[in-house]
């Protein structure tokens, strides 16, 4: 907290007139922080919609990069993200989506590109021996695959290749199945 006042300009004091610990501290800094998530699109087409929020939620976590791993761990849930979150809903609710079914598109999604975000961070991280987490993981990967020969090598080279690759690319990739599934889910509710 000593070192948050200092970046501040203010004395860690004064901080604590506004916020009792580190937990209390860090929902404010997320809330803050989502608040700034654009939700606005004129998209015409509920996915052209969610393909605009998911593109906004994946760069907000990539501008304030750790926000996805921290709001794993809190206990509450910024109110920003919840009003954002009730918002999506009802639009994906303008769109056609019952309304059971808009929140298990949404979670879906900003559970995917939380995780995919925060995932993808790990790799980046150094280990104890300096190493990045992501080079010794492929290593295991190859390595896998260089015993298994030529009746996984292939399967698993696969895996080793996104694991090297660009991380948005897979992700968006990720999130087309999402919303291919969305659209299955929309289809069979209006049946």
């Amino acid at each position: 907290m000593t070192a948050v006042a200092e970046r501040l300009g203010v004395d860690h004091s004064s901080l604590y007139r506004h916020v009792g610990n580190r937990a209390e501290l860090l929902v404010v800094a997320a809330d803050l922080a989502m608040a700034g998530l654009d939700l606005q699109s004129d998209a015409p087409h509920w996915r052209g919609y969610l393909e605009v929020l998911a593109g906004a939620l994946w760069s907000l976590y990539r501008r304030h990069p750790g926000l996805a791993d921290i709001l794993r761990t809190m206990e509450m849930t910024p109110p920003s993200a919840v009003r954002a979150f009730a918002e999506v809903v009802r639009r994906l609710e303008s769109f056609g989506f019952t309304r059971p079914n808009a929140v298990l598109v949404l979670d879906s999604i900003v559970d995917m590109t939380t995780d995919s975000v925060s995932g993808w961070r790990r790799l980046a991280r150094r280990g104890r021996a300096g190493k990045r987490v992501g080079d010794s993981i492929v290593a295991s990967w190859t390595a896998a695959a260089r015993e298994a020969g030529g009746t996984l090598a292939p399967q698993i080279d696969e895996f080793a290749a996104v694991l090297t690759g660009d991380p948005e690319t897979w992700w968006r990739r990720k999130l087309g199945l999402l919303l291919d599934g969305a659209e299955v889910l929309l289809a069979r509710q209006t049946r």
